[in-house]
């Protein structure tokens, strides 16, 4: 999550009125770029097997914890720190 405050910005959209101190569409459109980006995607999909490695939770892309849904970016977060991103198509 990235958060970004504007000192005395008033209430408009970031570079369009009052304050031009950064550019807030392309700050929007580099971040979902950023979470978009897919490393290790493969269409038959890979079943690395770890039996040290233990999920912990599934969350969105919002952080919300859930459970597996098809059609949805989610990342699932593992007790060695690491996260994988997966997609399951249906």
């Amino acid at each position: 999550v990235w958060h970004y405050k504007v000192l005395e910005g008033g209430h408009d959209w970031v570079r369009s009125f009052g304050n031009m101190d950064i550019d807030i569409s392309q700050e929007i459109w580099a971040f979902f770029n950023l979470m978009s980006e897919d490393t290790s995607s493969s269409i038959e999909g890979t079943n690395i097997i770890n039996s040290s490695r233990k999920l912990i939770k599934i969350v969105n892309i919002l952080g919300q914890e859930v459970t597996e849904q098809p059609n949805t970016i989610l990342y699932y977060i593992f007790n060695d720190n690491t996260v994988e991103k997966r997609m399951i198509l249906k």
